[in-house]
């Protein structure tokens, strides 16, 4: 599936360079995307970029979006694409170029996936500019080279772990506070870039939703990492499934199961 990891590539770069040439698409259009959350300029820009890019090159998929959700246009779909043209809206709408945001896509192959079936996958996060891929099965950098999660970090108040923690997710994830150094970042996309740079142990979320977790569960597993509910249940095998949100923990082994542990005796 390398074929489509170029495609994404190509995707994400178109991405950078709309960031990089329209600095202050903040604006409210004064429309909701299919997840209730007000769309502002950029999100628009850069989902139409994505759509018409599948679109041009006539690729087998069907998509969904978050900012106007499926689209069954081709004929004859051989793979799902999911992507969150803009995660991290407010850190983009407020951050003044300093908070992160960025861009998540996966493929998934047939039309009615599980998490498991995803055949290719990328981010980027646009502030720091570094983008990631997965094919083949392994999770590699803008360079090609492969990207390996640490396994020997200590479990202490100094190591660093990111959890979204706004909602219901700052009590949820109190307990884990007493033993690792937890921080919130404000974008799932930053969450994962500071783990696949080995800058943090792990990542969570208890309301990850389906166009973000695809590239997030690849990514990980791509670069020697576990993903797994907060219960520490596979979540493998669980349907991509736009009307839901899922709960995940995904870095470091040792870390995620020192995680669910924690969770589990609250």
């Amino acid at each position: 599936m390398r074929e489509l990891s170029q495609h994404i590539s190509t995707m994400l770069n178109t991405g950078r360079h709309i960031v990089e040439n329209n600095p202050l698409l903040t604006k409210e259009i004064g429309t909701t995307n299919t997840k209730g959350d007000r769309t502002i300029e950029m999100d628009v820009k850069l989902e139409s970029a994505f759509l018409d890019y599948l679109k041009v090159h006539n690729l087998p998929v069907w998509i969904y979006s978050e900012e106007i959700g499926m689209v069954r246009e081709h004929p004859n779909p051989e793979f799902l694409a999911v992507f969150d043209p803009l995660d991290g809206s407010t850190n983009y709408k407020l951050g003044h170029g300093i908070l992160s945001f960025g861009s998540l896509i996966a493929f998934y192959k047939g039309t009615n996936p599980q998490l498991q079936d995803v055949v290719a996958a990328g981010a980027i996060e646009y502030t720091t500019n570094r983008l990631f891929l997965f094919e083949e099965g392994r999770t590699v950098d803008e360079a090609g080279e492969n990207v390996l999660l640490r396994q020997d970090w200590e479990l202490d108040k100094n190591t660093p772990v990111y959890l979204e923690t706004y909602g219901e997710g700052y009590e949820y994830y109190r307990e884990i506070g007493n033993k690792l150094f937890v921080k919130n970042q404000g974008a799932l996309v930053s969450s994962l870039l500071y783990l696949l740079n080995n800058a943090s142990a792990a990542m969570g979320g208890i309301a990850v939703k389906s166009e973000e977790i695809g590239a997030i569960y690849a990514l990980v597993k791509g670069a020697g990492g576990a993903v797994q509910d907060s219960k520490g249940e596979a979540i493998d095998e669980l349907k991509v499934d736009h009307s839901r949100k899922y709960d995940i923990l995904a870095g470091a082994p040792v870390i995620v199961s020192s995680l669910i542990d924690t969770l589990q005796k609250q």
